[in-house]
Order: structure tokens, then C-alpha cells, then sequence
């Protein structure tokens, strides 16, 4: 891409709207592996947290993109809070480090935490706008229908199904959700050829599956009909 020699000398208002036209909504992966220690070790906060989502480009640019304010540094309050965890459980007291963190824009980013539960993003809970997550639906509501309540300010939320889509027929009416069941959704596999009530997505992140189609909660039913033999 050929580089804009001008751009330093507009003015500062029109750089800091061009800047802002460079965010969108992205779907981001966090990551909690689970740190292997040895007792006495001291749980580094480093091992508790992690995203494969690249940083965004505008983070990387210069410092007056940075000082836009376009993305903040989210999730350190859950990654001290795991290293915390992490030192009680080898008995050794906590030390202060580098706590990881992820760049995010929370109006617009999709939060994908994958299969940790509920409870280790509770931290978090009141600033995170958009939500997906792995779930199989037995026992879900049951045992995480409490920390999912919590979620207040969901606006969004995607549910990427560990198991046959016939698990979920009655989420809408079984599952109380945050954000309200028109603005949730079921990521399901399906069979070649089979009816598609939905957008059918392409591959956006690592946590996406091949073949994948969003059902909205109000067609997962008829979905089921128009596919049974």
C-alpha cells in the first residue's frame, strides 16, 4: 500500500476522523490456559490469559492513533484475579507483575470466550456488550443460569453448539436471556443441503466451524421441522 506523505499535516479534527473510520466490529478470541505448576511455584499472570486475535492495526500505527482513544486495555482485572487464584491454590503468596491484557473496543467487539465458565469473566461483566461462547445445552442454564444473569448490559449474544441442534429447541423459552432472545443466536452445524433459516457466515475467527450457519432463536424450531425426515 503506498504510503499518504500528506497525512501528518491535515488537520488534527480530519485525522482523528479518518482514524476513527478505522474501527469495526471484530470477533475476539480470549483465551485462559490453564498453567501447569508445580506446588510452591508462583502462578505467573502471564500463563493466565491470552487472545489469538491480532492487535489492531491502528494500535500498532503511531502514538497519536493510540491516544485516540479507539480501543482500551480490557480483561487485566480478570487475569490478575486468575493469577490471585492461581497463588492461593500453591500456597505461595502473590507477586505483582506485567498483567496481560487485550486490546477491545467494547461498542463494537463480539467478546469470544469459548468454553471457561461464566464465572471467571464475572469481573468483567458489567462493561461487555457482546458475547459468544461454547456451550453444550445440558446443564448450561442450570448451572450457569446465575453468572449468565449478571451479564446486564448483553446486547448480543452467540452460542456456538457443542452438540445436536435438537438440544436447543426450547432455549427461548427454557432460558432467560440477558439481551433478550431476538438478539441471540445458535452457531450449529448442519448437513450439506439442508434448509439454512439465517445468515450463513464464512470463516471469521479461529473459534468459527466449517459449514456453520447463525439461527436466530425464533427460527431454531421450524429450522428443526423443515429438516426432519
Amino acid at each position: 500500500m503506498a504510503t499518504f506523505h500528506p497525512f501528518p499535516r491535515l488537520p488534527t479534527e480530519l485525522r482523528a476522523l479518518i482514524w476513527q473510520m478505522t474501527v469495526g466490529p471484530r470477533i475476539v478470541d480470549i483465551q485462559i490456559p490453564r498453567a501447569r505448576l508445580r506446588p510452591g511455584e508462583i502462578a505467573p499472570t502471564s500463563n493466565v490469559l491470552a487472545s489469538s486475535t491480532l492487535v489492531p492495526a491502528a494500535m500498532q500505527t503511531c502514538r497519536e492513533a493510540r491516544h485516540q482513544g479507539l480501543y482500551q486495555r480490557e480483561f487485566s482485572e480478570v487475569a490478575t484475579a486468575l493469577a490471585k487464584d492461581a497463588a492461593e491454590y500453591t500456597g505461595q503468596p502473590w507477586q505483582q507483575q506485567d498483567v496481560p491484557y487485550v486490546w477491545l473496543n467494547l461498542d463494537m467487539d463480539m467478546v469470544s470466550i469459548g468454553h471457561p465458565p461464566l464465572k471467571i469473566f464475572l469481573p468483567m461483566v458489567p462493561m461487555i456488550k457482546r458475547l459468544r461462547l461454547a456451550r453444550r445445552r445440558w446443564g448450561f442454564y442450570e448451572i450457569e443460569g446465575e453468572d449468565l444473569a449478571a451479564f446486564v448490559n448483553l446486547e448480543q449474544m452467540q452460542i456456538v453448539c457443542l452438540d445436536d441442534l435438537w438440544e436447543w429447541e426450547l432455549a427461548t423459552k427454557q432460558i432467560s436471556w440477558p439481551c433478550g432472545p431476538d438478539n441471540a443466536c445458535l452457531r450449529a452445524q448442519v448437513e450439506e443441503g439442508a434448509c439454512t433459516p439465517g445468515t450463513e457466515l464464512g470463516k471469521q475467527d479461529s473459534g468459527d466451524i466449517q459449514g456453520a450457519v447463525e439461527i436466530g432463536l425464533e427460527n431454531v424450531f421450524k429450522f428443526l421441522l423443515s429438516n426432519s425426515v
